[in-house]
């Protein structure tokens, strides 16, 4: 790393101190739904803009979101109980969050010279991205997969360009995934943006209209009778989980899928007129999710066979965002717009297609299954689920982690190219972290090109060499068009 490159962190901060002593006493208990999250498992964006952002408002904005807009609780620290799960929750409200300021060296061109058309990679700045972010200590890897308690629950990093050489600002946040999904997470800034768009035009009381609603959904002991109901969720159970074997090491790496290469996708998996498969996707309908889903899961998989290597299940599994499945529910709890629901509501459905059908299968059978699966959880059986859960803390997911699964995370419905801090960001980007590098792994994720989807996806190296590298992925017409 040169001079010319180098990031530098020039301070810290700890913001949202001097709760008061009823706060800090106060626990704010989790939901079910914001266990089954991965304790040491953060969010992490970062947001590049080509003007500077300034600091003082900045830190201004961040102090008001914990004394006026409800979000007072990241200003915690998590407690996890192993033995007793129900009892995780965040105490020490009030012992602040993190803001880091740091500097970077004097490329010509300013954090223009790092972004590269057609992607919204970070490998071109130093260190693949990760000088942008703030500290973040290294998991426990131990039977409680946990952080230490000390560690807050929001670090905020704000690297500034010199103007006389571009200029341009980086700005990174990492949120503890416990207390808030992509949704939440994605109203959290866009809060942000507001207050810091109200004090730059030198409001002296800036606010949110329309408030979070951060207390987590806890269906009461009376809504599941362990004696009389037989319910048992799909996705869930007691039994010990089966994991494994897992890659030794994977590689991240960012493809762009175009608006046209989307559009020949999609034909290529939209069930000819004449087939029929199952009850929803015999109207001959899938979304665009479906097809790059369904292509992604079939590639992937034919490249790992043909290296010969023993392989996990190839299960694959997905997110839903519950707050409309739960608005009934979320209303009657007093969420007066379940869609300003802050804490954890998704859920996580899985199923596994044989390693023959998926290597002889064509795309447009798997797209329709990839399709079903998500509509296969109705409102009342998410409902019944979360009561399960509240009921049985301990609970395992059924999906089998190892080196055949396959796992997407879907982020193109989040207007984060809207978060804007002094005007829009010329890039979102998905660093890829010891935390993410797990081999099958993508996140699907907006772009600044109209219709496009970056597909950050994490694989072996062995894999990408059957691959091409991602060229033979964004080709269609390859192996998967059959």
């Amino acid at each position: 790393m040169t001079d010319q490159t180098a990031v530098t962190r020039i301070s810290r901060r700890v913001l949202g101190l001097g709760a008061s002593a009823e706060a800090q006493e106060t626990l704010y208990e989790l939901g079910p739904l914001d266990r089954l999250a991965l304790h040491w498992l953060p969010i992490i964006v970062v947001f590049l803009y080509p003007e500077p952002i300034d600091p003082l408002t900045l830190t201004r904005a961040i102090e008001v979101l914990f004394q006026e807009g409800g979000y007072s609780h990241l200003t915690g620290r998590l407690h996890v109980d192993s033995d007793r799960p129900e009892s995780t929750c965040v105490n020490k409200i009030g012992s602040g969050v993190e803001f880091h300021l740091a500097k970077a060296g004097s490329p010509e061109g300013g954090i223009r010279s790092y972004i590269q058309d057609g992607s919204s990679s970070l490998a071109s700045f130093p260190d693949d991205g990760l000088c942008l972010l703030p500290p973040y200590p290294p998991p426990q890897f131990d039977s409680s997969l946990t952080l230490p308690e000390d560690h807050p629950l929001l670090s905020v990093q704000l690297t500034q360009f010199p103007q006389d050489t571009g200029g341009g600002s980086a700005l990174a946040f990492r949120l503890s995934h416990i207390v808030a999904d992509a949704h939440g997470f994605t109203n959290l800034l866009k809060d942000l943006s507001s207050i810091y768009t109200q004090l730059s035009k030198c409001s002296d009381s800036p606010s949110i209209p329309n408030v979070p609603q951060v207390k987590a959904y806890r269906p009461g002991p009376a809504d599941f009778n362990h004696e009389r109901d037989s319910f048992k969720p799909k996705l869930y159970s007691l039994d010990p989980p089966i994991h494994g074997p897992f890659s030794d090491k994977a590689v991240g790496k960012v493809l762009r899928f175009d608006k046209a290469t989307l559009s020949s996708l999609k034909g290529l998996a939209t069930p000819p007129a004449n087939t029929t498969t199952t009850a929803t996707s015999s109207e001959g309908w899938v979304s665009t999710f479906d097809a790059l889903s369904a292509h992604l899961y079939l590639s992937v998989h034919r490249a790992r066979v043909s290296i010969g290597r023993p392989l996990s299940p190839p299960d694959y599994f997905t997110s839903i965002n519950l707050r409309k499945h739960l608005q009934h529910v979320l209303c009657s709890e007093g969420v007066g717009d379940p869609q300003r629901y802050f804490p954890n509501c998704t859920l996580n459905p899985f199923l596994t297609i044989s390693s023959e059908k998926l290597v002889t299968a064509p795309l447009s059978e798997i797209a329709a299954i990839l399709h079903d699966l998500p509509r296969s959880i109705t409102p009342k059986e998410a409902e019944r689920t979360i009561e399960w859960l509240t009921a049985h803390p301990a609970a395992h997911h059924g999906f089998r982690f190892g080196n055949g699964c396959f796992m997407v995370t879907q982020w193109t419905g989040f207007d984060l190219y809207g978060i804007e801090l002094g005007g829009r960001p010329l890039k979102v980007s998905l660093p890829f972290t010891p935390q993410s590098l797990f081999d099958g792994l993508a996140y699907f994720m907006p772009t600044e090109e109209q219709g496009a989807i970056d597909v950050y996806l994490t694989l072996t190296p062995e894999v990408w060499d059957v691959l091409e590298g991602g060229e033979a992925l964004t080709r269609i017409g390859g192996p998967t068009s059959g």
